[in-house]
């Protein structure tokens, strides 16, 4: 919330903000909310939904780029229950994971059928520690 709110704010000052904050909860739970969320929404245009998370949380480039492509491959192809799955398996990691996981519920609830990933990076990316990994 703390990381997205500077966002909305400036680009949108008018808006009115509804945070929703989630712990651990089910499949059906994130369905529920989804279904929720949809219901007070009511066919409105004017909505904005945000889930915010960061992901992988190591410090080895290549476990970090193997676990955010197989993270963002559950979010590409919008598959809410497979990425549910992997995450309590330990096979994902997003800190905000079933907030997503709500989220691509309730996208496909509203009828969009594909996500797009418009960019993403990795800590070590950020930090420079890939460029010691490849040696350049």
């Amino acid at each position: 919330m703390e990381v997205q709110l500077p966002f909305v704010q400036k680009v949108l000052p008018q808006a009115k903000i509804v945070p929703v904050i989630m712990g651990d909860c089910s499949l059906a739970a994130c369905q529920k909310l989804a279904a929720l969320l949809k219901e007070a929404m009511a066919g409105r245009k004017d909505i904005l939904v945000i889930a915010s998370s960061d992901m992988y949380h190591g410090y080895d480039y290549q476990e970090a780029q193997a676990v955010d492509d197989l993270t963002l491959s559950y979010i590409r192809s919008m598959d809410a229950p497979g990425l549910y799955s992997s995450l309590k398996e330990g096979k994902t990691q997003l800190c905000g994971g079933l907030p997503v996981v709500t989220v691509l519920f309730l996208a496909k609830d509203l009828g969009f059928d594909k996500a797009e990933i418009l960019k993403s990076t990795n800590s070590a990316r950020v930090t420079g520690r890939w460029i010691k990994v490849f040696g350049r």
